[in-house]
């Protein structure tokens, strides 16, 4: 699968589910070059610690063809680290940035999965519903057809608390009018155009309650 990660943070995320699903190409991407630096060291360190887990094997002479030495021979990376291999991290704004701007960053032009996890609120209090609007429609084009885009919505009752951390969110929050509750119906819509939706509920596991929210996932 070639898979997007759009407000990919520090890659956290991103590498997990990369060797989990062992991804054919992952990109992760943040406007945030300060999270791309982190999520670039965290490849680095996710690297390394699958570079020590391989073991050097000997090849005694008696199985080989050849007559040549005892000699290491290095054993083949695992799914897992070919996966790793082929992630990659753009700093770039997806919304403001045309197709063929992305296109030119991150090296494809359509994805198979497409994620945005805690992410569309930023988008809206940066721009108001026409940023989202963007976005969506944005997220439908780049993907193949019969592709999925995995969606973590924050409730509107989590936009107010950060209604005020700058001029502009609080002039975005004051004109929004598709709410978070309204996505689904916008998204399954003739305004974007995706078949089907499957609501996946609230992950397991997850300790903190401020990001135990609900995934669904939209196909094309």
């Amino acid at each position: 699968k070639r898979y997007l990660d759009v407000g990919c943070n520090s890659g956290i995320f991103t590498l997990a589910l990369a060797k989990k699903f062992t991804t054919k190409s992952t990109i992760g991407i943040d406007i945030d070059q300060t999270l791309i630096n982190e999520a670039e060291t965290n490849l680095k360190k996710e690297l390394f610690q699958s570079s020590l887990s391989k073991a050097t094997i000997m090849v005694p002479r008696s199985v080989k063809k050849s007559k040549t030495e005892d000699q290491p021979t290095e054993p083949k990376d695992s799914p897992q680290t070919k996966s790793l291999k082929n992630v990659s991290f753009v700093c770039a704004d997806f919304v403001s940035c045309s197709n063929s701007e992305l296109t030119e960053k991150i090296g494809h032009k359509k994805f198979e999965v497409i994620s945005a996890l805690s992410t569309v609120k930023w988008i809206h209090l940066s721009g108001g519903d026409e940023s989202v609007k963007t976005f969506f429609k944005k997220v439908f084009e780049m993907l193949e057809p019969g592709g999925m885009f995995i969606l973590e919505a924050q409730p509107w009752k989590s936009y107010s608390k950060n209604k005020r951390a700058s001029e502009e969110a609080a002039r975005s929050f004051s004109s929004i009018q598709l709410f978070p509750k309204m996505f689904g119906d916008y998204l399954l819509g003739e305004q974007v155009g995706f078949k089907k939706c499957l609501h996946l509920g609230k992950p397991e596991g997850v300790v903190a309650k401020g990001f135990r929210r609900d995934i669904e996932i939209y196909t094309k």
